[in-house]
């Protein structure tokens, strides 16, 4: 396959697992299950992480190896992946742009005509950093580590 087909196909596969894991998680916390917001999310998380290993499995990467290791180096990818990876670069991002705040705020009052929080604007561009950092994270490692 062309890599920028498997690429796509990645993509693809991530848009479809974000929307069973807030779908089922909408399902979930109303009725007539109204089950606990944390509990809810435990179980629509671990039902798209399963649906992301499937379809990265079979239908991304199409590797017909051992499941049993490859689901145990998927985990070990994601788990790295949220754990050091995105707090990493969050942090990183957050530190370093905040040296921007003067700049970045006066251009947004001149363009917008009114003031910009920059604080919640640096967060969430930090997180926004984060996932993509992630999606270039997980892609290489599901195709040279996980589905090798």
């Amino acid at each position: 396959m062309i890599p920028i087909q498997q690429f796509e196909r990645f993509l693809a596969a991530g848009v479809l697992n974000t929307a069973l894991d807030m779908g089922l998680y909408w399902l979930l916390i109303r009725r007539p299950l109204n089950l606990p917001k944390i509990r809810a999310h435990l179980f629509s998380s671990s039902a798209a992480t399963v649906c992301s290993f499937l379809l990265n499995r079979g239908w991304v990467f199409g590797y017909v190896g051992n499941a049993s290791i490859a689901f145990g180096k998927f985990f070990c990818v994601n788990l790295a992946q949220i754990l050091l990876l995105q707090p990493l670069i969050i942090h990183l991002f957050c530190r370093f742009g905040a040296s921007l705040e003067a700049v970045i705020s006066k251009l947004w009052s001149a363009v917008f005509f009114k003031p910009l929080d920059f604080g919640l604007a640096l967060k969430l561009l930090a997180k926004a950093a984060a996932i993509c950092s992630a999606i270039v994270w997980n892609f290489g490692c599901y195709k040279y580590v996980v589905f090798l």
